[in-house]
């Protein structure tokens, strides 16, 4: 999936360099050709016993006229719009605005994965991906407020031009979403390549799954090349041969190996969270772009909008994966980071003065919040630590001799089953009546000897304890003095700050702003996070075997969170650093 960012990140700068915004449909045809031939040529030399198996084309012949192959089609009219709309916008702009791709694929998903009656989607969205959708549009907005004459989108004076040029970038992304049809295409030839006996050549179904996937690329790249030419040419397009081999072939060496590897990638993880890793590919391009065009008259506009636009695409794409704390940290970086950096101006816009205080009171009520706020802390997080270690112990101790008791033949068998229950996430009704039916099958219990009789009252006693700390849920209590004190904190270190002259001290007090306000919203959502935690089921059943062992969560997806986010804070860290000391040091020019 890297590879295929950085191959994919070169297009805006072969557009740009090519002077394509006047010939986009030549330029589209001559990419596409590139793309027809490089495909063919990987096809022909990794697939031999499928590309020239007469069978395989004839299964292939079945399925050309699919609506699969007509939307990727439509997909790969994509570099076209987009060399349009840089007619109209800066080119480092519409690259940004090609990162709208990611949240329209969460709403294309929606649309086309629908139940047969079409009355209810079955991929799903969920409040946080709209709030994640709603940050990458405030990130948009920062983005088209970058552009030169853009504040006409604030008085109603923008050109119609420059609308034009955003619709088109907008565009350009909704259409790349399509491209995703291919392996929808491509699964559906694998599983007619399966089933025919002198078709699948001894290939293992995963690389059926590639072939048939980038033959569905090369069939709908070769469809549209004859159309953009043509359509190219009856505009009165005009291009040098060398211009377009020159085009072709730049296609060739990047942009069919980024597609390769996407598919790969995707066929291989199955697991659509890895497209998060795409998220690079504008940062990319924009350093493509560096040395030749970047005429964005707002700069931190542009980081700002950018920032947001790949925080919030990383968020959608890992939301299931990512627990809430580590999405608050990335998040709160972001948004106190920007309040931080636009504090003054927004003051100004509401008229409300400053809020500046002296140096000492400043810091002093800084100190005084934060304090409590990290007593209430380490209390709530001691105690649940405590109770979790506490209800760990008497669910294990409670099942194994349940377990040990039922393979003795002293209680049914069944009683796994709800002991397992017990300690699964519920509510309080479905907790009772796990009990309920716990102890009947106890009170039914036959014990043998006395050692049975003392492991089965052991467990009463220990169920009862476990099943009460499990009634007691959250303590909002606690919860809420956190919040208080938390809002508290939040409040005075981004509301105010010193009335002190000095650019440094300025720029150290905004710095030290924005990183306590992320750390006290990372740590007050990540109380929640160690309770709902403890909330997973802790056991689970072998069928091959007929008992239960202790569930091992994915420690190795979890290392990445971790590491995933770690980095992505630095990186947010490191640009709103550098945004306050342009603000306050003049530097970066």
């Amino acid at each position: 999936m890297l590879l295929a960012a950085v191959g994919y990140s070169f297009i805006p700068l072969a557009v740009m360099l090519s002077g394509s915004s006047e010939t986009p449909f030549l330029f589209g045809a001559g990419w596409r050709g590139g793309i027809a031939i490089a495909y063919t040529a990987f096809l022909a030399a990794r697939f031999r016993g499928l590309f020239f198996n007469l069978a395989v084309w004839k299964l292939v012949g079945r399925r050309l006229f699919s609506l699969d192959i007509l939307l990727v089609m439509f997909a790969y009219f994509d570099v076209v719009l987009f060399a349009m709309s840089i007619r109209h916008l800066d080119v480092a702009v519409a690259t940004m605005m090609m990162e709208l791709s990611p949240i329209l694929y969460i709403l294309v998903l929606w649309f086309s994965h629908r139940d047969p009656t079409g009355n209810q989607s079955v991929a799903r969205i969920r409040p946080a991906t709209v709030f994640f959708m709603l940050i990458g549009l405030t990130g948009i907005t920062f983005v088209i407020l970058s552009q030169e004459g853009s504040k006409g989108f604030l008085t109603g004076s923008a050109s119609s031009l420059l609308y034009v040029g955003l619709l088109l970038a907008c565009a350009s992304a909704f259409i790349t979403t399509l491209n995703g049809f291919s392996l929808k295409w491509g699964s559906a030839l694998t599983t007619s390549l399966s089933e025919h006996p002198g078709a699948s050549a001894g290939y293992s179904r995963e690389s059926i799954n590639l072939f048939s996937a980038t033959m569905g690329g090369l069939i709908a790249a070769t469809a549209v090349i004859p159309i953009q030419l043509s359509t190219g040419l009856s505009l009165g397009e005009t291009m040098s041969p060398n211009v377009f081999l020159l085009i072709m072939v730049g296609a060739a060496f990047s942009h069919p190996i980024a597609g390769v590897a996407w598919r790969k990638a995707l066929l291989t993880t199955h697991d659509l969270s890895i497209n998060a890793i795409d998220h690079i590919r504008p940062i990319l391009s924009l350093l493509w772009l560096l040395p030749f065009s970047f005429v964005v008259v707002q700069g931190d506009y542009l980081i700002i909008g950018t920032a947001a636009l790949i925080t919030a695409n990383l968020l959608i794409g890992f939301e299931a994966e990512i627990r809430w704390g580590f999405k608050s940290l990335i998040l709160a970086l972001w948004g106190c980071g920007t309040f931080v950096y636009f504090r003054d101006d927004i003051y100004a816009f509401l008229g409300m003065g400053d809020s500046e205080w002296v140096v000492g009171a400043y810091f002093t009520w800084v100190a005084l919040s934060a304090t409590i706020f990290t007593l209430l802390l380490a209390f709530r997080v001691a105690s649940l630590v405590s109770r979790t270690n506490s209800e760990e112990a008497h669910a294990f101790s409670v099942f194994r001799k349940l377990d040990r008791l039922a393979q003795e033949g002293v209680i049914d068998t069944n009683v796994r089953e709800y002991a397992a229950r017990v300690d699964a996430p519920q509510n309080q009704t479905d907790l009772k009546e796990a009990y309920t039916e716990l102890r009947g099958y106890i009170a039914q219990a036959r014990p043998k000897n006395w050692e049975a009789r003392q492991m089965l009252s052991e467990a009463e006693s220990q169920l009862d304890t476990l099943v009460r700390s499990k009634q007691l849920g959250v303590i909002l209590g606690e919860l809420f003095a956190l919040v208080i004190f938390a809002g508290m904190t939040l409040i005075v270190a981004l509301l105010l700050r010193p009335d002190e002259n000095l650019a440094y001290a300025r720029f150290f007090v905004d710095i030290f702003a924005m990183l306590i306000s992320a750390v006290v919203i990372f740590l007050t959502v990540n109380v929640w996070d160690l309770y709902h935690e403890r909330a997973v089921r802790q056991v689970r059943e072998r069928a091959e075997y007929g008992d239960y062992v202790v569930r091992f969560p994915d420690t190795e997806r979890r290392m990445a969170d971790l590491w995933l986010s770690v980095v992505v804070g630095i990186a947010m860290l490191a640009t709103y650093s550098g945004l306050l000391a342009h603000k306050w040091l003049g530097l970066f020019g």
